[in-house]
């Protein structure tokens, strides 16, 4: 008999909490646990120095009348810390949207969820081109291009192992 798979839910707001996501982390979490796996949250909390950084782009959005939020920043994802005594228990790391797994370094499988699709969020942060991430990485443009298309056809084809094909237009 195989064992149970638990999945470590990555999330900065409590998943029993109702209210987070307008109930959205709360039903993933009840959707995943009602599928006959062992879930555990992983807390994402932010370092002390969020604060500094929340501050910065507040001033920064009011000089400029553009908003800048710390929500999906490289700089926010690298100032999370995640509970590391969770993550060593979960066999699956599952992350709605949470950007704490910037530069987490696990063997562990990862899904993460966005709240948008691929599509509409390529190229929507001008630093984020695929010349500007070869150059950050050091690896051709080309390079970049297949892992990103690899990484959605194994998206879509874990996706539709999971679901029996209920995910055809992933």
């Amino acid at each position: 008999m195989e064992k149970q798979k638990t999945i470590g839910f990555i999330s900065y707001a409590d998943p029993k909490d109702k209210t987070a996501w307008s109930g959205t982390i709360h039903h993933l979490y009840n959707s995943i646990e009602n599928s006959g796996y062992n879930v555990i949250w992983i807390k994402a909390r932010f370092s002390k120095w969020i604060k500094y950084y929340q501050k910065f782009l507040n001033r920064l959005s009011k000089q400029s009348n553009k908003h800048y939020s710390i929500a999906h920043t490289l700089l926010a994802a690298y100032l999370t810390r995640l509970d590391k005594k969770d993550f060593k228990k979960a066999d699956i790391l599952f992350s709605p949207g949470c950007t704490a797994i910037y530069k987490l370094k696990t063997d562990k499988p990862i899904i993460y969820l966005a709240d948008a699709t691929f599509k509409s969020i390529h190229n929507y942060y001008d630093e984020f081109s695929t010349k500007e991430i070869a150059k950050i990485l050091d690896i051709p443009q080309g390079t970049v291009k297949s892992r990103l298309a690899r990484g959605r056809k194994q998206l879509k084809d874990l996706l539709e192992m999971e679901g029996e094909g209920a995910y055809e237009g992933a």
